[in-house]
């Protein structure tokens, strides 16, 4: 009989030394530490029996931003099997090694999965990385939406009090195509 919790901290020692591993789901799910990646810290998990009837009650711990690792000890479930963006999972067998009483990760593997997600799930969501990008991205989208408001009137009326096209499309935030559009003969 295989030790999980043995195979969860060693996990979680091979990940950081002298890292916490705490269970979730008694006997299935366990947080194993978390990882930097690409900007934002990446939670890994041990998860046990995730394909089996009752698997997806013990998903909902694990969470479904898109941004965790779970390391399965059997076969994977179905990305469907998410109830949001999937995470990266990885089978314990095919990147993990137990070698001197100590594991050993195959890290370029798991870069490479950790990459193929974030693509799949960016393609479903597109959701930007990190906090900085995702703010960025939001006040971008907010401009775009109010420069879509502004009517030739106020255009018209902001180019008589500006005077020119330059001072005119910075007061107003759109571009000076759009005010050379709008702006009186």
């Amino acid at each position: 009989m295989i030790d999980v919790d043995a195979v969860a901290r060693g996990l979680s020692s091979a990940i950081s030394p002298g890292g916490h591993c705490s269970q979730r789901v008694a006997a299935r799910v366990w947080r194993v530490g978390a990882v930097p990646w690409q900007g934002v810290s990446r939670e890994v998990f041990l998860a046990r029996g995730l394909g089996w009837p009752d698997g997806g009650d013990i998903i909902p711990p694990i969470g479904g931003n898109g941004r965790a690792i779970v390391f399965v000890t059997g076969m994977a479930p179905p990305t469907q099997a998410w109830p949001e963006l999937p995470p990266t999972v990885v089978q314990l067998s095919n990147t993990v090694q137990l070698q001197g009483g100590s594991i050993t990760i195959a890290l370029a593997d798991i870069c490479a999965m950790l990459q193929d997600t974030d693509a799949a799930n960016e393609a479903v969501c597109a959701v930007p990385r990190t906090p900085r990008a995702r703010n960025r991205q939001l006040r971008r989208n907010i401009r775009a939406e109010l420069r879509s408001f502004v009517q030739d009137e106020e255009i018209r009326d902001a180019y008589l009090v500006h005077g020119d096209v330059r001072s005119t499309a910075k007061a107003l935030g759109i571009s000076k195509d759009k005010v050379s559009g709008g702006a009186p003969a």
